[in-house]
């Protein structure tokens, strides 16, 4: 008799509980979760589905305490899946009638407050011995987690009197936002120093005074192949590029009285200020390898003007500013960003001021023209997780002007 009514009470339920549950829906609570076949973590993932999707609930009750049994519709192929979620990423979704809806806006104008997000991430710390994050800007939202004093926090954004804060994230990978009232913290103002910016005088070329003598000796000049040093200032066209000093050497094969080929190497560094679309703040060290060709042009008297074209390969660097790596690393994450060699062009004039037959002072005016790619990389020093994308269209478009001094031989 007993068995009998086991067996039917467990009929029952099999049939009641798909009716019970027929018409509730859940809804997903965290940026992204994932669906799986069986109620085990480790079980095959058969969908990821996004923060606001609605799921079909199969069954009342859960499984294992923790695990709601749902229908899913694919994005991919349209089919209706079957599987399982955690209790703790969904919560009950309820059809509000109309009318309701407007009263409650009507008595909590908060909830009409839009979000805003930050630019870049800002640090917050908690100031009251216990403070709650839910899951809503609101005081009667589903209570998330729960920090103690002096806990540092990072806040993407804010809804009203509420700071949007991201977690640490989960097993899966997943970073689970939630939001904390401004009474339970304070914002932290650092200040980052500015870099020191760097003020190049141009050279002072002392003229050359003429001989005594009332008839100048004629100096027979014929460029040949020489060697010489470079100094003088880069300045980029991108706007969030600073300016800076440039140096190097140079050496010139000489084909013709009036045909040169010029192999040149420059270096020098620019500060950068912070771009969310490309490099952050920073210092981009740019090595331009110039190969030139130089056509010159013969005059009577010591001056020897010339126009140059070529081709150039751009050995480039990027450091982080420490600061930055500090606001990373606080968080519990590794950032770095680098960026690639490029090949570009050029084209410029100059002229040669010939104090001998084979000493000169030199001063030209190249526009280099050049775009390279990056790519940024952020690590979770705790869970191992890596994140990196790519940073493409970085211009290194720039004007230099120079002088030196050259040795023909």
């Amino acid at each position: 008799m007993n068995k009998t009514i086991f067996v039917l009470f467990f009929i029952f339920s099999l049939f009641i509980s798909p009716l019970l549950s027929q018409g509730k829906k859940l809804i997903v609570i965290v940026e992204r979760a994932n669906i799986y076949l069986d109620p085990n973590q480790r079980s095959p993932v058969i969908e990821t589905v996004e923060k606001g999707t609605l799921l079909s609930l199969r069954s009342a009750r859960k499984v294992k305490k923790i695990w709601h049994y749902v229908f899913v519709v694919s994005k991919e192929t349209g089919m209706t899946k079957a599987g399982y979620i955690l209790d703790s990423l969904v919560e009950m979704h309820f059809k509000v009638a109309k009318p309701t809806i407007i009263k409650r806006e009507k008595r909590r104008p908060t909830a009409k407050i839009g979000e805003v997000l930050f630019r870049s991430p800002k640090k917050i710390k908690a100031i009251s011995e216990k403070a709650n994050i839910r899951a809503k800007p609101s005081i009667k939202s589903k209570i998330t987690y729960t920090v103690p004093l002096g806990t540092t926090l990072k806040s993407v954004g804010k809804a009203g009197e509420w700071y949007k804060v991201d977690l640490l994230p989960d097993k899966e990978g997943i970073v689970v936002s939630g939001y904390i009232h401004q009474i339970f913290i304070e914002e932290m103002i650092e200040k980052v120093p500015r870099a020191p910016k760097i003020k190049v005088k141009k050279p002072r070329i002392a003229p050359v005074s003429p001989p005594k003598t009332s008839r100048p000796k004629k100096i027979e000049i014929i460029p040949k192949s020489c060697i010489g040093t470079i100094v003088g200032y880069a300045m980029l066209s991108e706007e969030n590029y600073g300016s800076g000093f440039k140096y190097g050497g140079s050496l010139c094969l000489g084909i013709t009285k009036s045909i040169a080929i010029e192999l040149s190497g420059l270096r020098f560094q620019s500060n950068v200020e912070g771009n969310p679309e490309a490099l952050s703040e920073g210092k981009l060290s740019i090595i331009p390898i110039q190969l030139s060709i130089k056509a010159r042009f013969l005059m009577a008297g010591r001056f020897v003007p010339y126009v140059l074209g070529g081709g150039s390969y751009y050995l480039s660097s990027f450091a982080l500013d420490e600061g930055i790596i500090s606001n990373w690393d606080a968080f519990g994450f590794n950032i770095e960003e680098k960026v690639e060699n490029a090949i570009g062009f050029h084209f410029g004039a100059g002229i040669d001021l010939f104090l001998t037959k084979n000493i000169a002072l030199n001063a030209d005016l190249k526009y280099c023209i050049a775009k390279t790619k990056g790519s940024w990389t952020l690590t979770d020093q705790f869970a191992g997780i890596e994140t990196s994308g790519n940073l493409e269209d970085l211009n290194l478009n720039s004007l230099m002007f120079g002088v030196g001094l050259k040795f023909y031989f």
